[in-house]
């Protein structure tokens, strides 16, 4: 197996929750119990459970502003979000309304035969539409 060097070492022995990296307190109190004979091992599990805990509590308040701050400009986002989802709901509305009107319109020049008069902006209307489908 290859050996890793500095914290790809420590990263992987984290993943792998492997000693000295791991937060298993049964498996420091082994280790200690091996290192110093003659130790009771259940006060060493408390005590490094213990350990463990206090470490892990000490980290998450460090990182509690960052946290909250993370949350809030998360709800910042997911408000724009929300506010630009509404915003192209209204626009595909208006866009449906418009297109529903300039067929209306460009019908309603075909039937009254203005096409004489309005040729050219009819023709332009339809090609719209026409885009506007595709």
């Amino acid at each position: 197996m290859e050996e890793k060097d500095g914290m790809a070492a420590v990263n992987q022995g984290v993943a792998d929750q492997k000693f000295p990296h791991c937060i298993d307190a049964m498996v420091w109190a082994d280790e200690y119990c091996q290192t110093f004979s003659g130790t009771d091992k259940m006060t060493m599990v408390g005590w490094f459970a213990n350990a463990i805990m206090a470490g892990y509590d000490t980290a998450g308040m460090r990182c509690s502003g960052e946290i909250q701050q993370l949350q809030a400009d998360n709800g910042q986002r997911n408000d724009e979000c929300n506010k630009l989802k509404l915003e192209l709901a209204q626009a595909t509305q208006r866009e449906a309304r418009l297109r529903e009107a300039l067929t209306e319109i460009v019908e309603k020049c075909e039937d009254e035969d203005w096409e004489y008069m309005f040729g050219d902006i009819i023709a332009r209307a339809k090609q719209a539409l026409e885009e506007a489908d595709t």
